[in-house]
């Protein structure tokens, strides 16, 4: 479990709502937090957006990533927004 926002826990395949707070996730704030995860990750050097967007409803994610080790890593996320969770729906990397 990783906290990326205030309002937004990530557990493995689902961005969660921190129970105490009541606030609903969005798909722009799961992006928003998803990149400012990958911007500030110890692991990661460089990151290359090559799409994303977001509906009210579900988003998608495709980013190229240069690891600390020079390693080349792309991602992909396609998710939808449930009940103010977000799930993921398909992914590849």
């Amino acid at each position: 479990m990783e906290r990326l926002l205030p309002d937004v826990v990530v557990h493995p395949g689902t961005t969660q709502v921190a129970e105490s707070t009541g606030c609903l996730v969005d798909a722009l704030a799961y992006l928003a937090a998803l990149k400012a995860a990958l911007a500030s990750s110890e692991v990661v050097k460089q990151v290359e957006i090559l799409r994303e967007y977001a509906t009210d409803d579900h988003g998608f994610f495709r980013a190229r990533l240069i690891l600390r080790n020079d390693d080349f890593l792309e991602v992909a996320e396609y998710f939808q927004v449930v009940g103010g969770q977000t799930q993921t729906v398909e992914y590849r990397y």
